[in-house]
């Protein structure tokens, strides 16, 4: 969350808690009526605890939807509430495409937004190598192998096919314990945000990346550690 969107939540919060989730309301509406003119077909809304605030929810929704028809009108009062404050700043942010705000939908001439993923390191590229050359020639040798998966890999518990699926990166790993990640938490230079160390899923997708393999991981679904025991 930007300090700009944080400053907005703390000034309402001040307010009585009537006028505090009247102003919550008010930001759903805009969202949710955003998204109908941007094109999307559905929104996910969550933290409704109640029967009471789904009918709610719905109510406000409905009214957004007849008070904004175009996507130009929408826009204006949306920025205008929000105090033109980005809910994301950079560089905690990253949008697919140039100028996606600026119409309700963007044209055939929209300029894709240019990323690089980082390379896959000397030492990376070395044991991913050693890992695929001799990890699978010990399973009649289950304590040396365990020990050299626990240098190579940092792990001791998943097994050969399984690492095998994910280029020799234990997706264990991951303190969310994400098997299929990453969970979009990861900070700009693709350190975990709970401890970080780098992402598990960036580790792979770089030995992906570097072998020409990155279908790979659209394809092959990793079973959770939870479902292997």
């Amino acid at each position: 969350t930007s300090p700009d969107f944080q400053a907005i939540l703390v000034k309402e919060a001040q307010f009585s808690r009537m006028q505090f989730e009247s102003a919550q309301w008010r930001r759903l509406q805009l969202q949710a009526a955003g998204c109908r003119l941007l094109g999307y077909s559905g929104i996910q809304i969550s933290g409704l605890k109640s029967k009471s605030h789904i009918k709610i929810a719905s109510r406000r929704i409905a009214e957004a939807f007849e008070e904004f028809t175009t996507f130009r009108e929408w826009k204006m009062a949306y920025e205008d509430y929000l105090a033109r404050a980005d809910m994301a700043p950079y560089p905690f942010r990253f949008y697919m495409f140039n100028n996606l705000f600026s119409e309700a939908h963007y044209s055939d001439e929209a300029k894709k937004n240019n990323t690089r993923l980082s390379d896959c390191g000397k030492l990376e590229k070395t044991k991913y190598n050693f890992s695929k050359m001799i990890l699978d020639k010990l399973d009649n040798y289950p304590n040396a192998q365990s020990l050299l998966k626990q240098v190579l890999t940092g792990c001791s518990s998943c097994d050969m096919t399984q690492l095998k699926k994910t280029h020799y990166v234990c997706m264990d790993a991951c303190p969310k314990m994400l098997s299929n990640g990453p969970c979009g938490g990861s900070k700009p230079g693709g350190e975990c945000e709970l401890d970080s160390t780098t992402c598990v899923h960036l580790l792979r997708m770089r030995r992906a990346n570097w072998l020409n393999e990155t279908h790979i991981i659209e394809d092959e679904y990793i079973e959770p550690a939870s479902n292997r025991k």
